[in-house]
């Protein structure tokens, strides 16, 4: 018998061979049963091609889940430096504008009282005292910052900034 490129190719063969009366019992029978062995091959390379599709497909979700749970990761710390960043900024925000508003209010109160944090304060006190070395300064003659509260702001975020 002559191979053929395809199961239903094969399966008309067999029926033709069945059918023709000139050929022996004995033919007909090697022909099925070497038909159904083809057929069982057959069968078992589909069931392997399958097997190693869905292993192939299985090997892919899983990359694909581990780089969505990447992706979820990288995500999760972006918006938490972003909270971070945004609630670090709005209590530079508030600190600065506890400064301006304190100031016009009380300009007689320490600064160092309306910082929170040692380091502020500390900054906020070497601003101080560098006013009033410059304040000494321009009695001199020397330039300096006007004594107003956007110089002394200005003072600070040039302290903070370094």
């Amino acid at each position: 018998m002559q191979t053929c490129e395809s199961w239903p190719e094969m399966e008309k063969k067999l029926r033709d061979i069945l059918r023709y009366s000139a050929v022996s019992e004995d033919i007909k029978r090697a022909c099925a049963w070497s038909t159904l062995a083809l057929g069982m091959r057959f069968a078992k390379w589909q069931e392997q091609e399958a097997r190693e599709m869905v292993k192939k497909l299985q090997e892919q979700l899983e990359e694909q889940k581990l780089f969505t749970n990447v992706l979820v990761g990288m995500v999760k710390r972006m918006r938490d430096m972003q909270v971070r960043e945004m609630e670090k900024a709005q209590f530079q925000l508030q600190e600065i504008l506890t400064i301006l508003l304190g100031e016009e209010a009380q300009p007689e109160v320490p600064r160092n009282e309306l910082r929170v944090g040692s380091s502020q304060s500390q900054k906020w006190r070497q601003t101080e005292e560098e006013e009033r070395k410059e304040t000494q300064d321009t009695r001199s003659g020397s330039r300096s910052y006007s004594s107003s509260s956007f110089g002394k702001f200005q003072k600070y975020m040039d302290r903070v900034r370094k």
